[in-house]
């Protein structure tokens, strides 16, 4: 459940750059094809309400214990 988790949280700040967004619609006009970045933006946000929804009913990972 970590690894899930961390996935989540990694694709969240992924998602959260404006960098993501211009790469995202770079890769779309090298396969012509034309979207418009406000577009983007509300796909990312339903895929933020999503993962949003399904944080709220997956129980947060219990914190590892590290030794050294």
């Amino acid at each position: 459940m970590g690894k899930l988790l961390g996935a989540f949280i990694y694709l969240r700040a992924r998602l959260a750059e404006p960098s993501t967004h211009a790469s995202l619609i770079g890769l779309l006009a090298m396969f012509h094809q034309q979207l418009p970045e406000e577009a983007i933006q509300d796909a990312m946000n339903v895929a933020a309400l999503g993962f949003g929804m399904l944080g709220f009913f997956v129980p947060e990972a219990k914190a590892l214990t590290v030794v050294k």
